[in-house]
C-alpha cells in the first residue's frame, strides 16, 4: 500500500492511497470537506486517470474505485493524486494563438504577453492572463471583469467573453 498527498492548486488537501488487488488497481482518496463537487484524479509522469467525484462522508470528501492495470499502466510512475473542481476538468485549456482573436483590442491587448491561456466553450471563450500577486495588474482597463483562478496549477486573471469577444459580466 503506497500513499500520495492530494493537491488541490499546490495546496495539500487531503491523501491518496493506493494498493494491487490481483489484476487492478485500487485508489482510495480522502479529503476535507468543502463546498461544491469535486473530482479526485491519480497523476503519473507518463498521464492522468479520473478517477470519480468525491462524495461527502461526515466531514470529509472520499472515493473508493478500482481499475483495471490496463486503464492504470499509462499513468507511469504515480506522483499524487489532485483534486478539482468539476467545471474545471471540462476545460481545454491552450496557448493563445494571437491570430485566433477576431478583436483588435484584445489581439493588440493580449498578443503578445507571454504564457496567455484560451478555452473555448459554449457561447465564446475564456482567457486566461498571468497573475503575479506583487506587481498591479497589467490590464487593467480590463480587471473589473477579470476572475482570479488557478489553470493547470497556474495563478492566473480569466477573462469571459462571448461570441463576438464582448465581456461577460
Amino acid at each position: 500500500m503506497d500513499k500520495y498527498p492530494v493537491l488541490e492548486g499546490k495546496q495539500a488537501a487531503g491523501e491518496l492511497t493506493v494498493s494491487g488487488e490481483s489484476l487492478y488497481t485500487v485508489f482510495d482518496v480522502s479529503c476535507a470537506k468543502r463546498e461544491g463537487l469535486w473530482c479526485a484524479w491519480a497523476v503519473g509522469e507518463t498521464g492522468s486517470l479520473r478517477i470519480g467525484v468525491l462524495e461527502p462522508e461526515g466531514d470529509r470528501l472520499h472515493i473508493t474505485r478500482r481499475f483495471s492495470h490496463r486503464l492504470t499502466t499509462p499513468l507511469g510512475v504515480l506522483l499524487r493524486g489532485e483534486m478539482r473542481a468539476l467545471g474545471e476538468e471540462r476545460e481545454h485549456w491552450e496557448p493563445l494563438k494571437k491570430e485566433t482573436l477576431q478583436s483588435p483590442y484584445l489581439r493588440r491587448r493580449l498578443g503578445a504577453v507571454p504564457g496567455v491561456l484560451t478555452c473555448r466553450t459554449e457561447n465564446g471563450c475564456l482567457i486566461a492572463v498571468p497573475r503575479d500577486d506583487t506587481r498591479p495588474i497589467t490590464r487593467e482597463a480590463m480587471f473589473c471583469f477579470a476572475q482570479p483562478r488557478q489553470v493547470k496549477n497556474r495563478d492566473v486573471w480569466v477573462f469571459r467573453f462571448n461570441s463576438r469577444e464582448w465581456p461577460v459580466f
